[in-house]
C-alpha cells in the first residue's frame, strides 16, 4: 500500500498536478493513502495566513510520517496563480500536491459541506485510515476540518493522537469559514 501512495504522491513529483475539471488524481491519491490518516489541505498562493499555517503543517507532518498529505491550491483572489517553488516546498514530500485552476475541488467541497454556493480555502481536513472516496463520486465529508490552517494546527494534532476536539476551529455552525461567498 505505501508503494502505492508513494506512486500516487510522486505523480507531482517536486511539481504540481494540474486537476483538470476533475479530482481524478486527487482521489487516486486519497484512495492509495488508505489504512493511513490523510489530510487534504486547500491554501492559496497569495493568503498571508496559508504560508505559515502550510510551514506549521510541515513541522506536524515531519514528525507523523504515518499521515499522508494532499495539497491543493486553487485561485480565489486575482493575484492567486499556481503555486511557485517557496509554495512547494512549503509541504514535505512525500505530499501529493495539484493546482485546482477551474476549482472544482472547491466547488466539490462546498457541495459535501450541504452548501449552494461559496469557495474553499485556507482549510485542512482530517480523514481517518479507513475512509474511502464515496463511490458516487462526491467530495468525502471529513472526519474533521479546521481554518485557518495555521489555527488549526494544534487541534489537528491532538485529533491525530485520538483526542480530537469537540468543535472545529473556524466552524461554529458545523461548516468551516473557509466556506464563504466571494463577489469577484
Amino acid at each position: 500500500m505505501l508503494i502505492a501512495w508513494l506512486a500516487a504522491a510522486s505523480l507531482a513529483g517536486n511539481g504540481v498536478q494540474t486537476l483538470r475539471r476533475s479530482d481524478d488524481p486527487l482521489r487516486e491519491a486519497f484512495d492509495a493513502g488508505a489504512g493511513h490518516p490523510r489530510v487534504v489541505v486547500v491554501l492559496t498562493s497569495s493568503c498571508r495566513t496559508c504560508g505559515p499555517g502550510a510551514s506549521a503543517l510541515a513541522e506536524l507532518l515531519g514528525a507523523r510520517p504515518d499521515v499522508r498529505a494532499m495539497v491543493v491550491w486553487v485561485p480565489i483572489l486575482f493575484a492567486d496563480g499556481r503555486p511557485g517553488k517557496r509554495e512547494r516546498r512549503a509541504l514535505p514530500d512525500p505530499t501529493a500536491r495539484f493546482w485546482d485552476p477551474d476549482g472544482s475541488v472547491s466547488a466539490a467541497i462546498v457541495a459535501a459541506a450541504g452548501q449552494d454556493e461559496g469557495e474553499v480555502w485556507n482549510v485542512v481536513m482530517l480523514y481517518g485510515p479507513d475512509r474511502v472516496w464515496p463511490d458516487d463520486g462526491a467530495f468525502p465529508v471529513p472526519d474533521w476540518w479546521g481554518t485557518p490552517v495555521i489555527g488549526a494546527v494544534e487541534p489537528l494534532a491532538a485529533a491525530l493522537d485520538g483526542d480530537p476536539p469537540t468543535e472545529s476551529p473556524g466552524a461554529d455552525d458545523g461548516v468551516p469559514d473557509a466556506i464563504a461567498p466571494l463577489d469577484r
